[in-house]
């Protein structure tokens, strides 16, 4: 899109001299890093990374079966009714009223000893043992180590099961963190509108929202950043949160790829190398609050358009191990282009726990708009290993780009 009057407050690229500091380095951390475990991870949609790093390199990626939390809401309509069904072999639930179980039945399948399958995982046995779909015998007994049905007759959904067999509804604790350079346009905020999509999921015990401006574009102003930064990661650090969606809305040098810091002394805008920048924001103990989370990188494409700047940034994802990192190749990215994608997001992977690579394509086809203005650039580290980073980037037209 060109950069007219009216687009220009809205873009996310600029020209600015670039600055460095001094910053203490994080060999501690680098070289934590260097003794994790290099396996990769074969999580399914219906399990979560760790929010935090393992304890000691032999810790995998993998979720021991059974433990996970329980949703909250009915997997099929979203809401529930007077009983949920909490399913034996994942974390969705089914209220009664979708499983149209009369009230004369209730005790029965409410009795302490009864299995409850619900219907994605009877789908997923019978694909699984290559058959065609048996009736759906919801509730079983074990009696004697023989398995047998509550329920003289199988199960009749009242609601239509049109969800995909790994869909759920989970609402598990989730942060939004929106990283703001000072200057930029705050109305229309899209990690706001996720907010909105996500708060009717959540207690706000549940959900944390919180917006961070910064403006570290001189020595003494980083110092005073990274007195924030440690306020920032001890307060978030202490919250064991499942989800972590991270935003950085910053400008991007036209040049070459540097990131805005913020002003100068004189008032103008100055810029860093993308890692010394990610390393700068991110100051401990905040850049543990990256592991493991999904980082939408809100800036133009400078950032992986240059060599330097694109290589730069895969060793800043290397050194901060987000799950996912978003970014786009527009030269003059507008971010209100991005609202679609962002709700089909908030539905599909934290709401309906789907992993975000295997649902990018469908995303991208409810985002029509997007698709027309930009190419997209997912990173991704398999099982948050340092050494299994994948980049995937998918054109205007859905197709897989060479990079």
């Amino acid at each position: 899109m060109a950069r007219t009057k009216q687009t220009a407050k809205k873009t996310a690229c600029a020209a600015a001299p670039r600055v460095e500091f001094f910053h203490p380095t994080h060999t501690a951390f680098t070289r934590a890093l260097s003794l994790a475990a290099e396996s990769t991870s074969t999580l399914s949609s219906l399990t979560t990374v760790p929010s935090s790093r393992a304890p000691s390199p032999d810790t995998t990626g993998e979720t021991a079966l059974g433990q996970w939390d329980t949703n909250r809401y009915c997997y099929l309509c979203h809401d529930g009714g007077k009983f949920l069904f909490a399913c034996n072999t994942c974390p969705r639930v089914v209220c009664q009223r979708c499983l149209g179980l009369r009230e004369d039945l209730m005790k029965k399948v409410c009795a302490v000893d009864t299995n409850f399958h619900c219907p994605g995982c009877h789908e997923l046995r019978d694909g699984t043992s290559k058959r065609n779909l048996t009736p759906y015998f919801a509730f079983t007994r074990n009696v004697h180590g023989k398995t047998i049905h509550v329920l003289d007759q199988p199960v009749i959904m009242s609601s239509v099961c049109e969800r995909a067999s790994k869909s759920q509804v989970c609402a598990e604790s989730t942060l939004i963190l929106h990283f703001l350079c000072t200057g930029m346009e705050t109305r229309g905020s899209l990690p706001l509108l996720l907010k909105t999509t996500l708060d009717e999921y959540h207690t706000k015990a549940s959900l944390e929202y919180a917006e961070v401006t910064f403006d570290f574009g001189m020595q003494r102003k980083f110092d005073r950043w990274r007195a924030k930064a440690k306020k920032l990661g001890a307060k978030f650090g202490a919250s064991d949160f499942k989800r972590k969606i991270i935003f950085i809305t910053v400008h991007s040098e036209v040049t070459c790829g540097d990131l805005f810091t913020g002003k100068d002394e004189k008032g103008g805008d100055v810029a860093m190398r993308v890692e010394e920048f990610m390393s700068c924001l991110f100051s401990p103990p905040l850049e543990e609050v990256v592991y493991a989370s999904t980082l939408f990188m809100l800036t133009c494409g400078p950032l992986v358009s240059f060599q330097e700047s694109f290589i730069s940034m895969q060793q800043s994802i290397k050194h901060l191990r987000p799950e996912y990192t978003i970014a786009f190749t527009a030269p003059n990215f507008i971010n209100a282009i991005l609202k679609s994608f962002l709700v089909s997001y908030g539905v599909q992977v934290l709401i309906e726990g789907h992993a975000l690579g295997d649902v990018l394509q469908d995303l991208l086809n409810v985002s029509l708009g997007l698709r027309m203005h930009t190419d997209v650039i997912l990173f991704h580290i398999a099982g948050l290993g340092i050494d299994t980073l994948g980049i995937i980037a998918i054109g205007v037209r859905g197709e897989i780009l060479c990079l």
